[in-house]
C-alpha cells in the first residue's frame, strides 16, 4: 500500500470527523446547550469543565486560579487573579463578566458543549497532521493538493473564531447559522482531494451534469432554508421555556410550509438524478446513496412534524442535509 492511498484513506477520516462535528454542533443546538460553556476557549474558566453546582459558586477557603469562574448572584464573575478565599465572598476578588449576562449551570448542557469542543479539537489536531504530510507528498509535485490542504486549516481556525462569537453573542441566531455553512465548505474540500487523488472514470454527459448543477443549488437553499426554521423554533422554544413542544410547529411562519414544499423539489431532482445515475457504473453508487439519503432525510423531516420535533431527531435531520449535500457535490465532481 502507497503513500497516496493512505492519505486518501486520512482525508476520508477528516471528512468523517468535518460530519462529527457538524453533528456534535447540532446535538448542542437541539439540547439548548451552547452555552453550556459561558465563555471560550475555556469552560467555565477551566480546561476540564464543573461536574457538579458546587464548583460554579463561591466556596470559603478555596484555591482560585486566575481567571476562574464562579456564578454569584445570578450574575457570572471571574477572578481577577489566583488567590485563597477567606470565609465570605469579597467582591474585590472578582470581575463581572461583561460579553454577555446568561449566568446558569446544568451539567449534562456543559458536558453536551464541552464534547462539541473536543470534537472541534481533534478534528483541529488531524487538520494539522493533514496539512504536514500534503506538504510532504505533495508540495513538489502536485501544489494544488496542499494548498486545499492549507485552506482546510484556515476554514476550521475561522470556524473556532465563529465559535467564539456565538458564545460572546449569548447564542445570536445569525451568528449560529452562519456558523454552520463554513462547515459545508469543510466538507466539500476534502472530497475534492479525494476525487483528484483517486481519478476514477468521469461520465461526459450534459444532461447529468446540469441535472446534479441544479439539485446542488436546490439543496443548498433548503438548507438555508432550514436554518431559517430552525431559528424560528428557536425564538418559539425560548419564549415558552422549551416546553409545550406540541405547539411550537403551529407558530411557524410560512418560512416552515416553503421548507416543505422545496424538500418535494429536492426529492423528485434526487430521484431523478438516481434514475438516470444507475446507467452509468462510474456514478452509480453514489447515485444510489443520493437516493437513500434523501429518502432518510424525508422520513426525518415527517418525524418531526408529525412528532412534536423531537430532540434526538433534529441533529440526524440536519446531519442527513450535510451527507446529502456533499454527495451531490461528490458526485459532481465525476461529471464533465
Amino acid at each position: 500500500m502507497n503513500s497516496q492511498t493512505n492519505y486518501i484513506r486520512f482525508t476520508k477520516l477528516v471528512l468523517f470527523f468535518v460530519f462529527l462535528v457538524i453533528l456534535a454542533g447540532s446535538i448542542v443546538r437541539a439540547t439548548q446547550s451552547g452555552m453550556g460553556c459561558p465563555d471560550w476557549p475555556t469552560c467555565f474558566g477551566n480546561i476540564i469543565p464543573p461536574t457538579q453546582y458546587s464548583q460554579v459558586i463561591f466556596q470559603p477557603n478555596h484555591d482560585y486560579k486566575k481567571g476562574q469562574f464562579i456564578i454569584h448572584n445570578d450574575s457570572l464573575k471571574y477572578s481577577k487573579q489566583a488567590f485563597k478565599s477567606t470565609n465570605e465572598y469579597n467582591p474585590a476578588d472578582w470581575q463581572q463578566y461583561e460579553k454577555h449576562n446568561y449566568a446558569k449551570f446544568e451539567v449534562y448542557q456543559t458536558w453536551v458543549e464541552y464534547t462539541n469542543r473536543l470534537c472541534t479539537g481533534v478534528l483541529g489536531f488531524l487538520l494539522i497532521f493533514h496539512l504536514i504530510w500534503s506538504f510532504k507528498l505533495f508540495y513538489k509535485k502536485r501544489k494544488s493538493i496542499t494548498w486545499l490542504s492549507v485552506s482546510l486549516i484556515l476554514l476550521v481556525v475561522f470556524e473556532a473564531w465563529l465559535g467564539k462569537v456565538v458564545v460572546d453573542t449569548n447564542l445570536g441566531l445569525l451568528e449560529i447559522s452562519a456558523h454552520f455553512l463554513p462547515a459545508l465548505a469543510l466538507a466539500a474540500i476534502p472530497a475534492v482531494i479525494i476525487n483528484r487523488l483517486e481519478q476514477k472514470t468521469k461520465v461526459q454527459q450534459r444532461g447529468i451534469k446540469w441535472l446534479t448543477n441544479i439539485s446542488l443549488l436546490a439543496v443548498l437553499a433548503q438548507i438555508i432554508i432550514g436554518t431559517g426554521v430552525r431559528a424560528q423554533i428557536d425564538t418559539i422554544s425560548k419564549m415558552l421555556n422549551y416546553k409545550d413542544r406540541a405547539v411550537w410547529i403551529n407558530q411557524l411562519t410560512g418560512i416552515f410550509t416553503a421548507h416543505e414544499v422545496w424538500g418535494i423539489v429536492v426529492a423528485v431532482l434526487c430521484i431523478s438524478i438516481f434514475w438516470n445515475g444507475i446507467k452509468y457504473t462510474a456514478i452509480q453508487k453514489k447515485a444510489t446513496w443520493v437516493l437513500i439519503i434523501v429518502l432518510l432525510s424525508i422520513a426525518t423531516g415527517l418525524i418531526m412534524a408529525g412528532l412534536q420535533i423531537p430532540a434526538f431527531v433534529q441533529p440526524i435531520h440536519l446531519l442527513l442535509s450535510s451527507i446529502l449535500f456533499i454527495l451531490l457535490f461528490s458526485l459532481r465532481l465525476n461529471i464533465t
